[in-house]
């Protein structure tokens, strides 16, 4: 077969794929059934993934603030960063930088002395 021939059964080929699918989901034939349910999933994986859902989380059983400081001389200096969803941002994954109380440090800066956001 020459090179065109070839390209020719290819796109013969290609075609009358095409029509078999449109037909095929026109008139339910076979692999329609098998592809269904499939298509449905992804159209919901893809809604779901698409609409934010709050992140519900449990409430707390206990009302305490800040960080529990058994003993101060035994923590390390500096702060600590804390990855969690936050209320104040509608329950949204982020991060916050807290000092050993538990409060947010008015500037935080780098090792240069640049002020980080």
């Amino acid at each position: 077969m020459r090179v065109i021939e070839r390209l020719l059964l290819i796109v013969a080929i290609a075609v009358l794929a095409v029509i078999y699918g449109f037909a095929a989901h026109r008139f339910h034939l076979f692999p329609y059934k098998q592809l269904e349910p499939a298509f449905e999933q992804a159209s919901a994986q893809l809604a779901q993934r698409t609409a934010p859902t709050p992140h519900f989380m449990r409430r707390a059983v206990f009302d305490h603030h800040g960080a529990n400081v058994i003993d101060r001389s035994r923590m390390q200096p500096g702060l600590t960063l804390i990855a969690s969803h936050w209320r104040e941002w509608d329950w949204a994954p982020g991060m916050r930088l807290v000092d050993a109380d538990g409060d947010r440090p008015a500037r935080v800066e780098d090792r240069t002395g640049q002020a980080v956001a």
